[in-house]
């Protein structure tokens, strides 16, 4: 089954800030903004920027199982939300991805929306000329291929074991990297004794 994403998800702005994000340490509000996102879809929560001049109100809060997709650049990032969140709204850089289908995982969803497949139609659709942006009736249009739930899950759960094979192969290169750099250094400083 294939389906749009206006059809399974409602799609909202991020906080309409008036300026610029500034962060305050004691803060009452976090918010996510671009580069808190990573290109696996994950969230670094650790350094969100804190504020504290700002009304938000209920629907701008985000939940565990939203999506953010950043719809300006030329590299559209998406992050999932997996965990609840106390007072923490996303930057209006973002639209915010609420799945309302009980046929669609978050995490599929957020899969999905960063593959070629996904990337290309982005690509496609992108308007402007010193920035390119995406519309919130554009991306309301991406058409999402909808597998069984236990097929979704198989997907994320080979994604993970992928990202996990890179993550050590990347080790390995690393350490290997480091080994050869030690024994070269070393053979240079014999050849001068």
């Amino acid at each position: 089954m294939i389906r749009k994403l206006g059809e399974i998800a409602e799609i909202q702005s991020g906080y309409p800030f008036r300026k610029s994000v500034r962060h305050h340490s004691r803060g009452n509000y976090a918010v996510v903004q671009v580069r808190d996102i990573r290109d696996d879809t994950t969230i670094c929560y650790e350094h969100l920027a804190r504020v504290s001049d700002i009304q938000p109100k209920k629907r701008h809060f985000l939940r565990e199982g939203d999506l953010l997709f950043s719809a300006k650049g030329s590299h559209n990032l998406v992050g999932y939300v997996e965990k609840n969140l106390q007072n923490t709204v996303a930057s209006a850089n973002f639209f915010v991805i609420r799945v309302k289908s009980q046929y669609v995982l978050p995490e599929y969803l957020a899969w999905y929306m960063t593959q070629r497949t996904a990337r290309k139609f982005f690509r496609a659709h992108a308007k402007g000329t010193l920035t390119l942006s995406i519309s919130k009736a554009v991306l309301r249009q991406l058409q999402i291929p909808i597998p069984s739930l236990e097929k979704q899950r198989k997907i994320l759960k080979m994604q993970l074991m992928a990202n996990e094979e890179l993550k050590i192969a990347l080790q390995i290169l690393t350490k290997r990297t480091q080994m050869i750099q030690a024994i070269l250094l070393k053979a240079a400083k014999e050849h001068l004794e």
